[in-house]
Parts: structure tokens; C-alpha cells; sequence
């Protein structure tokens, strides 16, 4: 609790509590004149009474007020009152927290930022190894046929078949070259 809270709640207690004392003391000054106006009324009803019956009524006409006399001795103090009954126990307070807001909307995205400038180039990289060899390729197509050569000499004289007989070329098998026999005109 602050100092200025304490300091008001201090004013108006003492605000409340002369406001009491002063109702308090116009109550009992009230009270009191109420009771001596009782008596005087009471006193005069008396004197009547006793007129009328042909007395002469031994008190007159009421008097001035005397001197208030001395003060007595003050009285000795009362004993302690009981102690009073625990107050029932107040409402809980209202929450201090507020209830959570809404979420907002979600922003606008931002304009793209400029580009960057380019970096400096990197160092070169050291050489690789050499690869191995691959496998070998599948065969090509054959190549253009080639211009025909020019015609070579002339070579000796191939053998000759007797008359009669013709020439022809044979392959044998397991041998190299080509080799000619001769054949019999006519003949399968």
C-alpha cells in the first residue's frame, strides 16, 4: 500500500470519527436538557398540586443554574471486553488478468531486397586424378568404301591348266591363301 493511500485512509478515519464524537456529544447535551426539562416539569406539576390543595409549595421559582462543582475523582478502568467474532470471509476479488485478445491479422510481405553484389571468384581446385579407362565401345558401322586404287603391275603369269581344263579358285580349310585347280571342261 503507498504512502498517500495511507496517508487518505488516516484523513477520513479521523474525519469519521470527530464526526462521531460531535453527533455523540449533541446527543448527550440533548439527553441532559431533555431530563432537566423533565424535572422542572415535574417539579412545577408539584408546586400546583400543592397550591391547589391550599399548601404553600415549599420550592420557587426555579433558580439559576450554580457553579458546576469539583471534578471527582477519575473512576478506575473497566475490564476488557471480549473479544468479538471473526468476520464472515469476503467474495474473491475480480481477476486482474484480462481475457487474451484476438490474434491479429498477418502482415504484408515485405518488398524483395536488392541483390547483393557478386562475390569474389573462389581459388582454383586442385587437378583431379585420371580416370580409368573405360570399356570399349560397341564396333561402328562399317566406313565409306574407299576409292578404287590404281591398277598395279602387271604380276607374273598365274599356272596354267593343261588344254582342256579350266581354272577355278578353292579355300581349304585350316590353310591360307586361295588355290586354284583345274577342272576338266565339261565335267560336274
Amino acid at each position: 500500500m503507498t504512502t498517500e493511500r495511507i496517508r487518505g485512509l488516516r484523513f477520513w478515519t479521523l474525519v469519521v470519527v470527530a464526526s462521531v464524537a460531535v453527533a455523540y456529544a449533541l446527543a448527550f447535551g440533548q439527553g441532559v436538557r431533555d431530563d432537566l426539562d423533565r424535572r422542572q416539569a415535574s417539579i412545577d406539576a408539584l408546586a400546583q398540586q400543592v397550591r391547589s390543595l391550599g399548601g404553600t409549595p415549599v420550592a420557587g421559582e426555579p433558580g439559576e443554574a450554580g457553579e458546576p462543582g469539583p471534578s471527582g475523582p477519575p473512576g478506575e478502568d473497566g475490564t476488557d471486553g471480549a473479544d468479538g467474532k471473526d468476520g464472515a470471509a469476503g467474495k474473491p476479488g475480480a481477476s486482474a488478468t484480462g481475457a487474451p485478445g484476438e490474434q491479429g491479422a498477418a502482415g504484408k510481405d515485405g518488398v524483395p531486397g536488392v541483390p547483393g553484389p557478386s562475390g569474389a571468384a573462389g581459388k582454383d581446385g586442385a587437378a583431379g586424378s585420371d580416370g580409368k579407362d573405360g570399356a570399349p565401345g560397341a564396333k561402328g558401322d562399317p566406313g565409306p568404301k574407299g576409292d578404287t586404287g590404281d591398277t598395279g603391275p602387271q604380276g607374273p603369269a598365274g599356272p596354267q591348266c593343261p588344254p582342256g581344263y579350266t581354272p577355278y579358285s578353292v579355300v581349304i580349310p585350316g590353310l591360307t591363301g586361295d588355290y586354284v585347280l583345274c577342272k576338266r571342261e565339261g565335267s560336274e
